[in-house]
Parts: structure tokens; C-alpha cells; sequence
């Protein structure tokens, strides 16, 4: 069973997206949990924690439109 919220947040004021990022990375990199994935092995199921990595953030400015313009 897996478990996703969905979330929106409005950032008001200015915000830097490599602190953003950086600070997501930090977070994957100290729980294991989000590293983790199921793979088999001969037909049985294995837990395999991946290493940490740096989370990629994509920047969409739309100041001069709407996001569902992307």
C-alpha cells in the first residue's frame, strides 16, 4: 500500500530555489526511506536503499502567465 498527499504551497516574498533544492537533497540524503525501492531476486522480494543524490528542482516562473500554461 503506498500513500501520496498531494500538496500545493503559495511562497509569498522572494525564494531561492538552491536553498530550496539543497535543502530537498539534504532531506533524501538523511532518510533512507526515500532512497528505497522493492527489486526480486529470484522471484523474492528485496529491499534496496539507493545512495543519496542531489534532487533535481525545476523552475517554472509564471509571473507573466498561468501555471497551466506549462
Amino acid at each position: 500500500m503506498a500513500y501520496t498527499t498531494p500538496l500545493i504551497l503559495r511562497l509569498r516574498g522572494p525564494v531561492r530555489p538552491d536553498v530550496v533544492q539543497a535543502s530537498l537533497s539534504a532531506i533524501v540524503a538523511r532518510h533512507e526511506v526515500l532512497r528505497t525501492v522493492f527489486a526480486a531476486e529470484r522471484g523474492v522480494p528485496v529491499q534496496v536503499i539507493g545512495p543519496a543524490y542531489e534532487v533535481a528542482l525545476p523552475v517554472v516562473d509564471c509571473r507573466d502567465g498561468s501555471p497551466d500554461d506549462v
